[in-house]
């Protein structure tokens, strides 16, 4: 199965991004240590101008790929909002969206159920938002 990491340029939930093109240089450089030729990033939200949507993205790739299976791995505080997202229901019917919980609780929230939302259960549990690393990633770069 091929992996695509897309970053978003312009992402709804978020206003505090490290810029795109930082965004972009450390990505190459995460996946050029796994010489996996099924690992890709697309640029299809980092070229946009406008606010991206996620159902735009999966369209995209669902007229332009021919997947027998399409996953979306979402974080877990997206989650909670999923209800939300711009179409929401039509995203969840043209892909298996999917995400690793931060911990073993299995309090399910009510947009597991609408949407068919599945959890990964992992064997080991790393207790650290994004937006921590990326505060860390900051503070490296700072200091």
């Amino acid at each position: 199965a091929d992996i695509f990491f897309i970053p978003s340029k312009n992402p709804v939930w978020k206003n505090d991004c490290i810029d795109i093109s930082h965004r972009i240089k450390m990505l190459e450089l995460a996946l050029k240590d796994f010489n996996c030729d099924r690992f890709n990033y697309s640029l299809i939200e980092a070229e946009s101008d406008d606010t991206t949507y996620t159902i735009d993205t999966v369209n995209y790739f669902v007229n332009n790929y021919q997947f027998d299976n399409l996953y979306l791995l979402i974080g877990e505080d997206q989650v909670i909002k999923f209800h939300r997202w711009k179409s929401a229901s039509e995203l969840a019917k043209k892909c298996k969206i999917i995400f690793f919980p931060r911990d073993d609780s299995d309090e399910i929230n009510e947009n597991e159920l609408i949407y068919n939302i599945k959890r990964v259960k992992n064997s080991k549990m790393y207790h650290v938002s994004s937006t921590e690393i990326r505060k860390k990633i900051i503070d490296l770069i700072l200091n």
